[in-house]
């Protein structure tokens, strides 16, 4: 399947890693303990596409932003799956962390019944015939 990721930076101005797990988390410090997820060194904005098998569940993007952070949306088959801000997951107060997009198919939705014009011949005739069998039994208690 293809996968789509496209970042821009909100208020970072320095040169990043941009790093990228697939169906594996990401270390906070990514870059220094699994060089082998960072996919490209990007500054101001990034988009990159890959091929990843259709068995894959999930990635997680990160960028090594200590200050400010970056926008960051997912995309399987020209499908937006995920899109949320990413920083060092400790770097600052309320960092936002790493994204973490779930690339599993969304379940079909079920079909809508077709809508059924009932009468209501059971609410009319249920009092109807309650009233009658009423009736006949208190003619037979008095007779």
């Amino acid at each position: 399947m293809k996968l789509t990721i496209i970042g821009m930076a909100i208020d970072d101005p320095w040169m990043r890693y941009y790093g990228l797990g697939i169906d594996q988390d990401l270390d906070p410090y990514f870059w220094r303990s699994q060089p082998e997820k960072i996919r490209k060194v990007v500054w101001d904005s990034f988009a990159d596409e890959l091929e990843v098998p259709d068995r894959t569940k999930y990635v997680v993007v990160g960028v090594s932003a200590w200050v400010g952070k970056w926008r960051v949306k997912v995309y399987v088959n020209d499908r937006l799956v995920a899109e949320g801000y990413v920083a060092v997951p400790d770097a600052y107060p309320g960092s936002p962390g790493y994204l973490k997009a779930s690339l599993a198919a969304p379940p079909p939705t079920p079909p809508t019944p077709p809508a059924v014009a009932r009468a209501p011949v059971v609410a009319v005739l249920g009092p109807v015939l309650l009233g009658s069998a009423m009736t006949a039994l208190a003619t037979r208690a008095r007779g």
